[in-house]
C-alpha cells in the first residue's frame, strides 16, 4: 500500500517538474527576432524574469543595426531607449535584456569622453 502512495508521488512530481521544464523552455514562444520598437522597448518592465521575458532580447539585434546607422549621443540614446538600469559610469549604461536559458541579460552601451556612443554589446550575467 504505501510503495502505491509512494510511487504515485513520484509520478505526479515527475509530471509536475516536466511541465515546469517545458514552461521554462518554450514560455513565450516568440519568433527569435523583433523589429526594434522604442515605445514598446520602454514599456517593457520584465527585467530579469525567468518566468516572462519581455520583448527587449528579441529587439536587440535590430536596435544594435539601427544604433550604427548614425553618430548617437548620449540625450539622443536616452530618449530613444528611456533610463538606464544602471550606469557604471557616465560612459557605460546598461539596460534590462531580459534572460538566457539561465542568465539575467543586459544590453550595455559604451560612450566615449565626448559622449557619443561607440559600443553596444548584449552581455550575459
Amino acid at each position: 500500500m504505501k510503495i502505491k502512495q509512494i510511487s504515485k508521488l513520484l509520478i505526479i512530481s515527475a509530471l509536475i517538474f516536466l511541465v515546469w521544464a517545458i514552461l521554462i523552455i518554450l514560455n513565450p514562444i516568440k519568433p527569435k527576432q523583433l523589429v526594434f520598437d522604442a515605445e514598446r522597448w520602454k514599456a517593457d518592465k520584465s527585467e530579469c524574469s525567468f518566468y516572462f521575458k519581455g520583448d527587449r532580447q528579441y529587439m536587440i539585434k535590430d536596435l544594435q543595426q539601427f544604433l550604427s546607422q548614425q553618430r548617437f549621443n548620449r540625450p539622443m540614446v536616452e530618449e530613444l531607449l528611456g533610463d538606464a538600469l544602471f550606469f557604471q559610469d557616465e560612459n557605460s549604461w546598461s539596460y534590462y535584456a531580459g534572460t538566457s536559458t539561465m542568465d539575467c541579460q543586459s544590453f550595455d552601451i559604451t560612450f566615449d569622453d565626448n559622449g557619443y556612443l561607440i559600443k553596444t554589446e548584449l552581455v550575459q550575467h
